[in-house]
């Protein structure tokens, strides 16, 4: 397939049912692939020789691609312990119009720049996120093109910091406003970690993790 391409330290996740175990790529030949152990939640999922395996891959600019390999056995290099997969076979690439936008509501900490060039974080409530952009409820208004700065928690010990222009501002209730932010400020790293975020999010929505 055209533009596929396996790349080593890329995040990679293993479908075992209705849960998605997180594991990156450490090696890509010719004829397999070496991925660590993956792992949901603290729990590792054991393979064994021969099962198939459905696997999502995210590359830059959010392309999403699913795909099927057979576990060839498990090796070690130093002090990883990690599976031989087979080369990927039906792989099918899933087209997304602009980005997937999903609803949630979970807290982020943002600020605003200010004249002392001081940080004050403060809190707010994501309701909806996407790789191009998001909207967050705060107890402050906020003005059109101002720039935001947001931390937003990928997993338990992980957060990205991205920015964004306040493209639309709303107010719903006394000190309560939602802002429609559009990301200005952040890599396609970063991205691709929102989109994993929006994806396995709309998982649990649909009771699939």
């Amino acid at each position: 397939m055209k533009k596929f391409k396996l790349e080593i330290n890329g995040n990679i996740q293993i479908l075992d049912g209705e849960v998605a175990y997180k594991s990156n790529l450490q090696d890509v030949s010719e004829n397999y692939l070496l991925i660590d152990i993956p792992v949901n939640n603290g729990i590792y999922l054991t393979m064994n020789d021969n099962d198939e395996i459905e696997a999502e891959y995210y590359v830059d600019r959010g392309s999403y691609y699913k795909f099927n390999c057979r576990v060839l056995g498990r090796t070690k290099e130093g002090k990883l312990n990690l599976y031989r997969l087979s080369k990927p076979y039906n792989i099918i690439k899933i087209q997304r119009r602009n980005f997937v936008r999903v609803d949630m509501v979970e807290y982020a900490f943002y600020n605003l720049p200010n004249d002392n060039k001081e940080e004050t974080w403060k809190k707010g409530i994501i309701l909806d996120l996407s790789g191009g952009g998001m909207k967050i409820k705060t107890e402050e208004k906020l003005s059109l093109r101002d720039r935001v700065t947001v931390n937003i928690f990928i997993g338990e010990n992980e957060k990205v910091q991205v920015v964004g222009e306040a493209v639309r501002v709303e107010k719903i209730n006394t000190n309560e406003y939602i802002c429609g932010l559009k990301f200005k400020e952040i890599s396609e790293r970063t991205r691709d970690k929102i989109i994993q975020k929006v994806f396995e999010q709309m998982r649990k929505q649909r009771g699939l993790v």
